[in-house]
C-alpha cells in the first residue's frame, strides 16, 4: 500500500458519523488530496408514493448537511464531491462507489450497538462495508480525530504480517507517526520471525519502528498497548477467510470496538 490520494468517506451526516467527517477531513488536508463523499439512501419506492412529504424533509436535511459540510471543506482549502447513491442495500452502494471512484482509502464510522452478549459492535452496515471494500477502511468513532501521533500496527497471524506492516508503514510515512507492532499470541521464535519480517518490510518503506511480543490474544494485548504508547491509530488485518464470506470476524470487531482511537482495516492475504 502507498501513501493514499484517493480518499472517499462514507457518511448518512448522523452525530455517529462526526468523527470520520472530521477525520476525512483532516487528512485530505494533510495530504494534500481531493475527498470524495458518497451518501447512501434507503431507496424505498412504495415509502415514497405513500409519503411523499416525508421523503422531501429527508431530501431537504441531506442536502442542508452537505452544504454544511461543504463550507467546512472550503475552510480546511480541501475540493469535495458528493455523490448520493440510492439502493436497496447501503453497503453494496458504498462499495460500487469505492470501486468507482477507484479509492485507495475508505473513511467510516464506528457505530458500536450492544448485542445479546453485551459487547460493543460495529454496526452491520459498516462491517459489511469494511469486509468487501476494494481499500484499506480507517473506521473512526465518533470521539477520535484523524491520526497524528503514533500507529500501533497488530500481527496476530502469519499472514496478516506483510499487508499490516506494509498499510501501517504508508500511514506513518503519509503522516509523519511513530509506528510500532505488536505481535500478539505467538510462541517466541515464531513472534521473533514474524516481528523481524514486519520492521523490515517498514524500514524498506523508510519508516523506522519498534515492536515487541506478547503472549496473550490480541483484542486484551492491543488495547493495554495503545493506551501505553497513546496511540491514535491501531493497524488491524480482517482474515481472508472470513472476508470471504462478508465477515470481519469477532476477534477484529472486539478489537476495533475496545479501541478509542480509528483502526485502520486491510485485507489478510490468503493462506
Amino acid at each position: 500500500m502507498s501513501a493514499p490520494r484517493r480518499v472517499l468517506l462514507f457518511t448518512q451526516w448522523t452525530e455517529f458519523d462526526s468523527g470520520a467527517e472530521r477525520a476525512a477531513l483532516a487528512l485530505a488536508q494533510r495530504l494534500g488530496a481531493p475527498l470524495a463523499v458518497v451518501v447512501p439512501l434507503l431507496s424505498n419506492p412504495e415509502f415514497e408514493a405513500v409519503a411523499p412529504e416525508v421523503a422531501a424533509q429527508n431530501e431537504a436535511k441531506a442536502a442542508q448537511a452537505a452544504a454544511d459540510f461543504a463550507r467546512r471543506a472550503q475552510i480546511a482549502r480541501v475540493a469535495i464531491d458528493v455523490r448520493v447513491r440510492r439502493g436497496d442495500e447501503l453497503w453494496r452502494e458504498i462499495v460500487a462507489e469505492a470501486q468507482a471512484q477507484h479509492a485507495d482509502l475508505l473513511v467510516t464510522r464506528r457505530r458500536g450497538h450492544r448485542s445479546f452478549l453485551g459487547k460493543l459492535r460495529v454496526g452491520e452496515v459498516v462491517r459489511r462495508v469494511a469486509a468487501h471494500a476494494p481499500c484499506p477502511v480507517l473506521m473512526v468513532p465518533r470521539a477520535a480525530t484523524a491520526p497524528q501521533r503514533h500507529a500501533l500496527a497488530v500481527i496476530d497471524a502469519a499472514e496478516c504480517t506483510e499487508p499490516v506492516a506494509r498499510a501501517a508503514a504508508a500511514f506513518a510515512a503519509a503522516l509523519g507517526l511513530r509506528l510500532s507492532f505488536v505481535v500478539a499470541g505467538a510462541v517466541s521464535a515464531q513472534a521473533a520471525a514474524l516481528l523481524q519480517r514486519a520492521t523490515a518490510l517498514a524500514q524498506a518503506a523508510g519508516v523506522a519502528a519498534d515492536g515487541s511480543a506478547a503472549s496473550g490474544p490480541a483484542a486484551t494485548v492491543a488495547p493495554e498497548r495503545i493506551a501505553a504508547l497513546q496511540a491514535d491509530l491501531q493497524v488491524v488485518a480482517i482474515p481472508a477467510q472470513q472476508a470471504a464470506h462478508g465477515k470481519l470476524g469477532d476477534a477484529v470487531e472486539t478489537l476495533v470496538a475496545e479501541v478509542p482511537c480509528s483502526t485502520l482495516l486491510v485485507r489478510a492475504s490468503a493462506a
